[in-house]
């Protein structure tokens, strides 16, 4: 009969850094890993790691949120861009085919918000001069 030989498992621990082959190959562990460590010594040869095992009904369950929030970013996106349709249908003094991206579409409205109120400023000194 042979005796038992328990296997030593020579695997980093998932926390350790290695470095590229261009450096000499360093692990830097915390206390935990050499923990850690041991915990995977003891182990034997013909216990292979397994995965946990996922739920069928969990992934069905996170593909319907990833829908719902697919649909709600693309109705957020849709309000979102006719807002700003809408905004430079009031803007003045752009040509038909030219469409100014979202940016621009904010920056020309806050300037042109900033211009009436600077006219509306400048008429109300002139009612107070007179």
């Amino acid at each position: 009969m042979s005796p038992t030989v328990q296997c030593v498992d020579v695997r980093p621990p998932k926390s350790a850094v290695t470095f590229s082959s261009m450096f000499p190959t360093r692990r830097f562990t915390s206390k935990k890993d050499s923990s850690r460590e041991r915990l995977a010594q003891k182990k034997s040869c013909a216990a292979p790691e397994t995965q946990p095992t996922r739920r069928p009904g969990r992934e069905a369950q996170r593909g319907k949120r990833r829908v719902k929030a697919n649909d709600r970013e693309r109705h957020r996106m849709h309000n979102l861009n006719s807002a700003l349709d809408a905004l430079r249908s009031i803007l003045p003094a752009l040509p038909e085919d030219t469409k100014l991206t979202k940016i621009e579409t904010l920056r020309f409205a806050h300037n042109y918000i900033w211009a009436l109120t600077e006219t509306l400023r400048m008429d109300l000194q002139k009612i107070i001069l007179y």
